[in-house]
């Protein structure tokens, strides 16, 4: 008997449309009926309605980004959910993207969540891999673990009742399928955005003025390319950064100083760095960061946005199918030559 399982799917964080379109288009395509509740607004609505529309669902699925700050009352609107999923026994599976490195740990409250859910007896958590195939196996674990008796065709169902209730997931189905191609004009969209990106970048210059301890004056600027530093200093920005790390980092890492050449604090002037981290936030690749800190802490901290990120995997990925990718470091794109070496 072919069985069709109604999933359910809301998200935890900020800018997550675009997940949220794949995982509906991946559960649509395995023959399944998607549900987003996020983009219903239903999540907002009384606890009454929500409850009453998860008793009709046979999972409930979470997209979580981890390394994202929260809307106002976002992750709690999410728990009410699932504590109502959990009352009706709906299994849950949370995939979450940009998992936190150990040394940068995630918001409290999101790590707090994905806790309890590990710790339910009907919550599954893995780690989101951004592909359609990643999501069908998480997925089919789901369905493989926690078995529901999902949804029949009409020919076998025993009541006009159930043949009205499918009738009307069908063509909750139909519509989606017909919203398919949108999800392709979506991508087609995402490209153009990033090549405008690149000639933006590519299209504007700066001049990075260095400190010279032998001659204690600011000469010798170097000239490159905002693509050419964004490239260099993004992994930098990947978690987040401070001005006062940036501008000991840029002249051996970006300009390819010799280390023992430099000052050892601010080699780069603030006012520039602030002035280059301005232009890239007005192309929507970085943002500041907006963690607490301690009040003695004076820095300026910045990190990428998820554009950023996106738009530095975007073309990282592309060096590597291209095969004109090396490794950082001494034998990289942008060697550092050190005195008496290479």
């Amino acid at each position: 008997m072919n069985v069709r399982y109604q999933v359910s799917l809301a998200s935890v964080g900020a800018e997550l449309r675009a997940e949220r379109d794949l995982l509906v288009k991946t559960i649509t395509e395995m023959g399944h009926i998607p549900i987003d509740l996020t983009a219903a607004g239903i999540l907002d609505l009384d606890p009454g309605i929500i409850r009453r529309h998860l008793e009709r669902s046979d999972y409930l699925a979470l997209i979580v980004a981890q390394a994202e700050e929260l809307a106002e009352n976002e992750l709690g609107r999410v728990q009410l959910a699932c504590n109502l999923a959990a009352d009706s026994a709906v299994p849950m599976l949370a995939l979450v993207i940009d998992v936190q490195p150990p040394d940068s740990p995630a918001p409290q409250e999101v790590a707090r969540f994905l806790q309890r859910l590990r710790m339910s007896p009907i919550g599954l958590v893995e780690e989101c891999r951004g592909s359609s195939a990643s999501a069908v196996s998480s997925l089919t674990r789901l369905f493989d673990r926690f078995e529901r008796p999902g949804w029949i065709s009409g020919k076998a169902l025993p009541s006009s009742d159930v043949a009205t209730e499918l009738a009307r997931l069908t063509r909750e189905n139909a519509d989606l399928r017909r919203q398919l191609p949108a999800s392709s004009e979506q991508e087609e969209r995402e490209i153009s955005r990033m090549d405008a990106i690149t000639r933006a970048l590519e299209g504007n210059k700066i001049l990075i003025p260095l400190w010279e301890r032998a001659s204690s004056t600011w000469e010798k600027p170097v000239e490159m390319t905002l693509f050419d530093f964004f490239v260099r200093f993004a992994p930098e920005l990947v978690v987040e950064t401070s001005t006062s790390s940036a501008a000991e980092y840029i002249p051996i890492g970006v300009c390819e100083m010799n280390p023992r050449g430099v000052q050892a604090r601010w080699v780069v002037p603030q006012h520039d760095l602030n002035l280059w981290l301005t232009d890239l936030m007005a192309l929507g690749l970085v943002r500041p960061a907006t963690r607490k800190r301690a009040a003695k802490d004076k820095n300026q901290y910045w990190r990428l946005s998820r554009t950023g990120r996106r738009y530095l995997a975007h073309i990282r990925r592309t060096a590597l199918e291209t095969g004109g990718h090396r490794h950082v470091g001494l034998t990289s794109e942008y060697p550092v030559v050190m005195d008496g070496e290479l």
